[in-house]
């Protein structure tokens, strides 16, 4: 029954030879991909250097009085300055600094990921590219196949 429906003839099937692949379009796409995907990695790394940098801070702070115990009961112990004994007040200097200015240096660490996600991104499109356009100098390019939909057969008629 379905057989006696009347049927349109398909329209030909319409190859294309692409030749050539403009550069920019490509690289512009694979430096957003790569700033997309940078995104997840550096705000992990972000988030553990913020720990990082906190932990540390808090660790030399604790290190910077420390009362021993005294030999002689009700006497109280000499405070001790372990920073000072191991020589590290500048990093504790650094850690101080570090942790006043710990949202920017969360920014800055997303930023430099995406940036660096983004200049992959790109530099692997624009190889992608060139070796296309290599490729398709040497050969034939790439083939393509495209068969009209109903639809643009609609948009044409109407």
């Amino acid at each position: 029954m379905l057989s006696a429906l009347p049927r349109s003839p398909l329209p030909p099937v319409v190859r294309y030879r692409v030749r050539r692949v403009m550069v920019w379009p490509v690289v512009r796409i694979g430096a957003v991909a790569g700033a997309v995907v940078a995104l997840l990695p550096g705000t992990a790394t972000a988030a553990a250097l913020a720990w990082l940098v906190r932990t540390a801070h808090h660790t030399l702070e604790s290190w910077n009085a420390v009362r021993l115990p005294s030999p002689v009961p009700g006497l109280a112990g000499p405070v001790v300055s372990f920073v000072n004994l191991l020589h590290l007040e500048a990093l504790l200097a650094a850690a101080r600094a570090w942790d006043g200015a710990l949202s920017l240096v969360v920014v800055m660490t997303v930023a430099g990921f995406v940036v660096l996600g983004a200049l992959a991104g790109g530099v692997a499109a624009l190889l992608v590219a060139i070796l296309f356009n290599a490729g398709a100098a040497l050969g034939s390019g790439l083939a393509v196949e495209a068969e009209p939909t109903e639809s643009d057969a609609l948009d044409r008629a109407g």
